[in-house]
């Protein structure tokens, strides 16, 4: 039995074997089995990546996740990470619906904000002038016999300021006293 087809890739005609034959080649097959892959893909990635209205947001006092990440420029998974640490305080109205107030991103963007002006810190020009109020990394390991790892954990968990001067780095005497004669 000869059946004259129309290729569904290329629209070429050409004489089928069975009813059931769609393309003309092999290569036309795999062609448009690629095509309907790649298709699938984009619909996707549009759905994923929805426009979330802006205008709508800004008259909302309770943001999903979904949207907060949007306005934070955040993945899901680091918004997620925020919200089981804490960072962002959330609203649960169902086990699985999950509510962001809009006074929250602000305040944490107000965080954020302060946190990256408090790293920038300039080096004072006239550090060997007050060497009696600084030590260096190495001076307190060793009068405290802690890790540089330790120590160094302790410096970002109290937010204490470093300074560097060549190959030093050099914390404030005060700081350290504080921490450890708590």
């Amino acid at each position: 039995m000869q059946i004259e087809k129309r290729c569904q890739y290329c629209n070429k005609t050409f004489i089928a074997q069975k009813v059931t034959t769609r393309y003309c080649s092999h290569s036309c097959n795999q062609k448009h089995y690629k095509q309907i892959k790649k298709d699938g893909k984009v619909q996707k990635k549009n759905r994923d990546t929805k426009a979330i209205d802006l205008v709508y947001i800004q008259h909302k006092e309770l943001l999903t996740p979904s949207e907060a990440k949007e306005i934070l420029g955040i993945g899901k998974t680091y918004m997620y990470k925020l919200l089981a640490e804490g960072e962002l305080k959330s609203i649960r109205i169902t086990p699985k619906n999950i509510r962001i107030p809009k006074a929250e991103i602000e305040n944490y963007l107000q965080k954020r904000l302060n946190k990256e002006k408090s790293k920038i810190q300039p080096t004072p020009t006239k550090l060997s002038n007050n060497m009696n109020f600084y030590w260096s990394i190495s001076e307190v390991e060793k009068k405290y016999k802690i890790s540089s790892k330790a120590l160094y954990d302790l410096i970002k968990r109290n937010d204490i300021r470093k300074l560097q001067k060549g190959a030093k780095v050099y914390v404030k005497k005060s700081d350290i006293n504080k921490i450890f004669n708590s």
